[in-house]
């Protein structure tokens, strides 16, 4: 009794944690006789737990990409976000019809206070290729509120496109390790694998990093990228690829790089002279860093000035190559008289000489491609792109010609 004259009494009642799980109500009922007054309380799993906690996330994924094009079975995964997940029940609905043979793991608790739970169900093929709507709906025992995510075979298909972007020159020059980036971006849906290979060899996930995948404000597609380090020194003259798997096709997308740091790796220049009606070009390839110059020379002494040069493309091996146009028109080039290509490199200097014909009978075109043998390794692209600019010499007189022959009739 207290100094009030009340009278305290405890009553404990032991009840099995499994019993208490369950939600049933238990009552505690007092009876007063001296007030002939009857009091009862009651209590149970959901009248101590608050409305917060019987709130969940639900999110729901399609099957991986290596199920996209399966005949069997594919899988859906249902992830519950919450607290105290163990008061939750998963349902799963396939077209509307509910499914219980699904695969439920343990709730795992995280450092933030929150649990995440996942469940399992597999679809047949058949309805998943038949874009029947599959649904996911977690509820807690206390609460009459379900919290639904549902998913179907996307109909509308964005195949990605797939971009490495090249290191700056800045950035390869300064650092023995320099970042790839590569981009993925204007797929549909969001689900999607991407690796790289060096060599046509995957490398392991732990060479590189991706970022989430976004979507932009009023965009229907999923941009994502993914970024990996190469080493001058033990990456030095290899091809890297990014390659995508996605469900809009069977054939993975990818981008290739070739030879990283070819750019900072010096190579001497190639050039080759070919001649037209009215202009000369000096074309120079296989040369790197891309710093440059070209200068043209009448009989080695005086300098022309009516010329135009490009600026050095670099090509798929990492090498550079660049072309200057010099105009005839304004060259007192007389027979004997000697044309100079000089070329100006890091490598080396050439110089390429061209003796005008005595007449145009005698300038025959495949005779005056005039080869600095520098690098005896040229690939086709370079003889392609020579021989591109003998064929447009050839259209300019052929042409030239048949001008001359209508303007004299």
């Amino acid at each position: 009794m207290g100094a009030d004259g009340r009278v305290t009494v405890t009553s404990q009642l032991h009840i099995p944690q499994g019993e208490w799980k369950t939600g049933k109500v238990f009552t505690c009922e007092v009876f007063d006789t001296s007030l002939n007054k009857n009091v009862r309380k009651d209590i149970s799993l959901c009248s101590v737990t608050p409305a917060s906690s019987q709130i969940v996330s639900v999110y729901i994924q399609g099957p991986p990409l290596q199920q996209s094009h399966n005949n069997g079975q594919v899988t859906v995964t249902c992830l519950l976000v919450g607290s105290s997940l163990n008061d939750f029940s998963v349902t799963w609905k396939v077209d509307g019809n509910e499914n219980s043979i699904v695969r439920t793991e343990p709730p795992v608790s995280h450092s933030n206070g929150t649990e995440t739970l996942k469940s399992f169900l597999n679809v047949s093929a058949e309805d998943w290729h038949a874009y029947k709507q599959v649904s996911c709906e977690g509820k807690h025992r206390c609460s009459n509120q379900g919290y639904e995510d549902h998913i179907s075979k996307s109909r509308e298909l964005h195949s990605p496109a797939v971009k490495i972007t090249e290191p700056t020159a800045s950035e390869l020059s300064t650092s023995d390790v320099v970042t790839l980036h590569c981009l993925v971006s204007g797929f549909y849906p969001s689900n999607l694998l991407v690796y790289w290979e060096k060599n046509g060899q995957r490398l392991p996930s732990t060479r590189y990093t991706h970022s989430p995948v976004w979507k932009y404000t009023e965009s229907s597609t999923f941009s994502m990228s993914s970024s990996l380090n190469a080493t001058k020194t033990a990456d030095k003259d290899s091809t890297f690829s990014c390659v995508v798997k996605h469900e809009s096709s069977e054939t993975p997308f990818e981008s290739t790089i070739k030879d990283v740091f070819a750019t900072v790796t010096h190579s001497k220049p190639s050039a080759t002279l070919l001649q037209g009606s009215d202009e000369v070009v000096c074309l120079v390839f296989g040369f790197s860093p891309a710093s440059i110059s070209i200068t043209w020379f009448l009989d080695n002494t005086k300098e022309l000035l009516d010329c135009n040069t490009s600026e050095p493309h670099r090509g798929p091996n990492g090498k550079f190559s660049t072309h200057s146009h010099l105009r005839l028109s304004s060259v007192n080039w007389l027979p004997e008289a000697v044309l100079t290509c000089r070329v100006t490199h890091a490598t080396t200097t050439l110089s390429l000489n061209m003796t005008k014909p005595a007449n145009l009978e005698d300038c025959n075109l495949l005779d005056e491609l005039v080869h600095v043998d520098v690098d005896q390794d040229i690939d086709v692209e370079i003889w392609y792109m020579a021989f591109t600019f003998l064929l447009f010499f050839l259209i300019a007189i052929i042409y030239g010609v048949l001008a001359t022959i209508i303007k004299t009739k």
